[in-house]
């Protein structure tokens, strides 16, 4: 028991920081094609990938989350779960690129945008297929073979981008040497795949592939409510307003997207214990669970909202240029969002755990349906701006049906004390920010994080158990990675 507990945090420990690793060198070629393009061509890129993006959940179909519980229980059948699916995938795939080539001859586009978005499918396609394999390395509890082909994925994508952009040669031969990438990680990932995972036989049944098609629908309903609120007002800005306000949108939005893998790896890691824990009816031990997931969150995600809300104009400034004034205000309306979406996510795990996943589907179809009819209204007013609030305004929402849902089901779970120390920290040290701005940025932000960690302790935001458990963890980290 202690192995698999080790293995699990092993596990969890590579994927944390292949996630990581991921996001840096993305959101570095992000920087790199806002400051040599400028926010025009920037915007152009965002528009096309989120555009193909809306049309993911049909080759995905739910799949990666059905194979990643599925090859974890029955691991002998991974053989046929490939070769059932891939056999769907390839059908599925070759509808989606031939229904986005049909859609964009209808988009008033350029000829040469019209090949980007084009391009932009393939790559799509292409992320789907890497997406199914890292599946079956999680569901097979091999984190270090999908940490290999995605860093790869991220070095191979990052550089060559860097090389071709850096080298004059536009977005569209980066996208295309992209897609060629791609093509080697996916050959790469399925000989890996093959050699360490999948067990034999590879064969096909039709009655197999309806069943699994059948079986992915509920996944694909939320993967469609995910992908709505990700892309689609990226989109409809990029034709309400055009490219230059989606540039100025997407290199704040960018910004705040490096922390999203935090909620998903806490979330990949409470959700078997609390479910375990509403199996068994220990409610009051999952309401603790519950509630110490929310305040951790809370206590890391405070103080980034925080100070980014002060800093805003000296981060654009840093990373961007002058051009980008404009991104200002909409970095200080986003980074807020990872606050609400933070604890959306675990409120999620928490519907999941206790068996009301239909509630938080609810949930979302009433968030998708006002961030719809938010950006319609917004973004021809504000642009980008109202994108923004679209964006914020919808997880408010969310925010605000979930605790009053999760109150139903976790009584004892109370968000005002959870909060109430986090958010007095969080206060002094913007105060502390204010106070200080004219320093060196890097000096302002090493004071403001002295000062919210000295708030925490001087506020007992620990208890003594917290403290003891932390050390625990720790030392069970070292000791994973010394074996």
């Amino acid at each position: 028991m202690q192995l698999k507990k080790l293995l699990i945090i092993k596990n969890a420990t590579i994927l944390l920081i292949t996630d990581i690793i991921s996001k840096v060198m993305k959101i570095g070629l992000t920087i790199i094609i806002a400051r040599k393009l400028g926010a025009a061509e920037l915007g152009l890129l965002g528009a096309a990938l989120a555009f193909a993006e809306l049309f993911s959940f049909i080759p995905n179909f739910g799949f990666k989350n059905f194979i990643n519980r599925e090859v974890a229980k029955r691991p002998e059948m991974s053989g046929q779960f490939f070769s059932n699916i891939v056999s769907i995938k390839l059908i599925l795939s070759l509808f989606t690129l031939g229904l986005i080539t049909l859609i964009s001859l209808f988009i008033p586009l350029q000829a040469t945008n019209l090949l980007l978005y084009i391009v932009a499918a393939g790559i799509m396609l292409g992320e789907s297929f890497i997406q199914f394999y890292t599946a079956f390395f999680r569901g097979a509890q091999k984190a270090e073979y999908e940490a290999l082909v995605l860093t790869i994925e991220g070095l191979l994508v990052a550089g060559s981008g860097i090389l071709v952009i850096w080298s004059g040669y536009g977005i569209l031969n980066m996208l295309i040497i992209r897609l060629f990438v791609t093509s080697i990680v996916i050959a790469g990932g399925y000989i890996i795949l093959k050699k360490k995972i999948l067990v034999p036989p590879f064969t096909i049944s039709r009655d197999r592939c309806i069943e699994l098609l059948k079986t992915s629908v509920p996944f694909t309903i939320l993967a469609i409510l995910v992908i709505m609120n990700a892309q689609l007002g990226v989109v409809l800005l990029s034709h309400l307003s055009g490219t230059l306000e989606t540039g100025w949108y997407l290199a704040a939005f960018k910004l705040c997207g490096i922390f999203q893998f935090i909620p998903a790896s806490v979330a990949g890691a409470i959700l078997p214990a609390m479910t375990k824990l509403a199996k068994e009816n220990q409610m009051e031990t999952l309401t603790t669970t519950f509630s110490k997931a929310i305040k951790y969150l809370l206590i890391f995600v405070l103080p980034i909202a925080a100070g980014v809300t002060i800093l805003a104009e000296k981060i654009i400034f840093l990373l961007y240029d002058a051009n980008y004034t404009h991104s200002i205000l909409t970095l200080r309306i986003l980074i807020w969002v990872i606050v609400l979406s933070f604890s959306n996510t675990i409120f999620n795990v928490a519907f999941l755990s206790i068996n009301r996943e239909k509630r938080f589907v609810q949930i979302q179809v009433i968030g998708t349906i006002l961030y719809i009819a938010t950006c319609f209204i917004l973004i021809p007013l504000i642009g980008h701006n109202g994108l923004a609030i679209a964006t914020i305004s919808t997880q408010f929402v969310v925010f605000v049906i979930s605790i009053f849902l999760i109150k139903q089901n976790i009584k004892d779970f109370k968000l005002s004390a959870i909060g109430f120390k986090p958010i007095l920290a969080a206060l002094l040290m913007m105060l502390t920010i204010f106070l200080v701005s004219s320093m060196n940025f890097y000096l302002i932000v090493v004071i403001a994080g002295l000062i919210y960690f000295i708030s925490l302790l001087g506020l007992k935001s620990f208890d003594e158990n917290e403290i003891a458990q932390f050390k625990t963890g720790v030392n069970r980290l070292l000791l994973v990675f010394r074996k």
